[in-house]
């Protein structure tokens, strides 16, 4: 069968449930920047696109390489990947699309949830380049699910995940879709949640938007930095963060980094039973 070429501006509508065969290739092409990706679009509810075959770059116009952008209508429409797709720029899922993976795509690929309605169901083993924002969430309805960044993440939802997820970039945390002070939730099934640069808030100026942040990793562990350089709340601080599991801090919890309102921000650090304050011009240190 002839591929599916889908260049930016395009859309690729879809009004009905249905499978693609694999043997029909999907290429896509970007238009002049890693954001200019086609768009597959939903246009009649909640209705479900199964693909299992590879969504590869395309060489349509300048560009030799490609993403998508998906996004549904009144209702939840899903888009389900089962196929090793090799295509290498954004992977942008917005208002109430769902993209659920059960392949895998490529490790070159930048996420972009860019709506509070936008979902990963993510049922694998996945690598992305960079999470650009996450205003929606990830989670795991089925399979055996870690999430590995290699870069930097910005995120203001919740990522669920069973197995391991682990940042090696530095995390910032940023207000919700609709502006508000967000509490990013990150969860696993016993299993590890690592972080291996600074963890911050989002702010503007001096002033931080101490968002919070929140972890429950069970018999797992949260570890915090993997240098005595690294520092939660480098830039700006963070309000309250909440851990159930164990913890390995090897970063410096700082509230002196711009301020709420011109004063020391109070960071609150609960840990199981135990919560620690960190407060007026106080840095809470490393191991």
């Amino acid at each position: 069968a002839n591929n599916i070429i889908l260049a930016y501006p395009g859309t690729l509508e879809i009004s009905d449930t249905f499978t693609l065969t694999e043997k029909r290739g999907i290429q896509v092409s970007r238009g002049s920047s890693a954001s200019e990706v086609p768009f597959i679009a939903f246009t009649a509810g909640a209705k479900t696109l199964t693909y299992n075959g590879v969504i590869a770059n395309g060489s349509y116009g300048s560009a030799s390489s490609g993403g998508f952008y998906l996004y549904g209508s009144s209702s939840n429409s899903t888009l389900i990947l089962s196929g090793t797709s090799t295509y290498t720029d954004n992977t942008v899922i917005s208002s109430y699309g769902t993209l659920k993976l059960t392949g895998a795509l490529s490790s070159s690929t930048d996420l972009n949830i860019n709506s509070n309605t936008g979902i990963l169901d993510l049922q694998v083993s996945q690598t992305f380049n960079s999470i650009i924002d996450m205003y929606g969430s990830i989670v795991r309805n089925a399979g055996a699910s870690s999430l590995m960044v290699t870069t930097t993440s910005h995120i203001a939802g919740s990522i669920t995940t069973s197995g391991t997820q682990t940042y090696s970039g530095d995390v910032t945390l940023k207000r919700t879709y609709l502006g508000g002070v967000s509490t990013p939730t990150f969860t696993t099934t016993d299993s590890n949640l690592i972080f291996n640069g600074n963890v911050d808030s989002s702010g503007s100026g001096s002033l931080t938007d101490a968002n919070n942040f929140t972890a429950s990793v069970g018999s797992g562990t949260v570890t915090l930095g993997n240098s005595t350089s690294d520092t939660v709340g480098a830039i700006y601080a963070l309000g309250v963060m909440s851990i159930t599991g164990n913890l390995d801090l090897n970063a410096s919890i700082n509230n002196t980094t711009n301020r709420v309102a011109g004063n020391p921000n109070n960071v609150t650090l609960n840990y199981g039973a135990t919560s620690i304050s960190v407060s007026g011009t106080t840095k809470l240190g490393n191991n």
